[in-house]
């Protein structure tokens, strides 16, 4: 997994800086689970739609050679009022 979080580390430093935390919990051969955590002073319209999140994770892994398919990425996200 130490390699999936290196490949993820560019997206994860831009979520940091709109203050939110990106966590990769599981990695393996049935997909990917990543929770994105709001930090107390998050931008919430920093944060892209969850569907197009994904889509850049998917990308991004595509780009490095891994091809995980899009259902095969779970995305949780922070739970908004």
């Amino acid at each position: 997994m130490a390699n999936m979080q290196e490949l993820l580390s560019p997206i994860k430093t831009a979520l940091n800086l709109d203050g939110y935390e990106m966590v990769l919990l599981d990695a393996s051969e049935k997909g990917i689970s990543i929770e994105v955590r709001a930090g107390a002073d998050a931008c919430a319209d920093c944060l892209a739609p969850a569907t197009i999140f994904k889509g850049v994770i998917v990308d991004t892994l595509a780009q490095a050679g891994y091809h995980v398919p899009f259902d095969d990425v779970r995305i949780i996200y922070p739970v908004t009022s």
